[in-house]
């Protein structure tokens, strides 16, 4: 049974939801606003429409080496404490983007299935790219200097941080030397 994209675009449709269909693709697209900074929605359909992903690609590139052990431990941290999302950087470009596989199988895709983890995806996908935003910009994860944790705790988590970003750089300074 699974789905199709009919059912898909029929499904968003009656949610009211404006997407456009790429039929060459084979995907649906929606574009999302928060603080008029835009996040595009896609929905792919693998498998013969038994595995359904949600995808909002290109979050953001990050190209620079000796901030990356951070934004990869910010993300590994988001990917821990909340379901359902995954992260992931594609190392060919420094592509940073998030996703929800919801494996159907023999089921049919349900609205509320749907709209849950395409509200998910966009809220994680909107406080993640803030928050990876502020890492490659500034090199510090502003999540370990908000209220509620042990500033003893981060004022050392960030120190062994700063240490891996340091050993990064010294390390891509070196490449090809050796």
């Amino acid at each position: 049974m699974a789905t199709t994209f009919e059912h898909v675009a029929a499904l968003l449709t009656a949610a009211d939801i404006k997407f456009d269909p790429d039929e060459d693709r084979r995907m649906l697209r929606t574009a999302w606003m928060r603080d008029d900074v835009p996040v595009s929605l896609i929905i792919l359909l693998y498998e013969d429409g038994e595995l359904l992903q949600l995808r909002a690609p290109g979050l953001l590139v990050a190209t620079d080496d000796t901030k990356k052990p951070l934004l990869f431990r910010a993300m590994l941290q988001m990917a821990y404490e909340i379901r359902l999302v995954q992260f992931e950087y594609d190392p060919g470009d420094g592509e940073v983007s998030t996703c929800i596989d919801i494996a159907l199988e023999d089921a049919q895709l349900t609205s509320d299935q749907l709209l849950r983890c395409a509200s998910l995806l966009l809220d994680v996908s909107f406080i993640a790219r803030d928050r990876l935003k502020t890492i490659l910009e500034t090199g510090r994860d502003p999540a370990l200097e908000s209220a509620g944790i042990d500033k003893q705790e981060a004022a050392q988590r960030q120190s062994q941080l700063d240490a891996m970003m340091e050993l990064a750089r010294l390390m891509k300074n070196t490449r090809g030397d050796a």
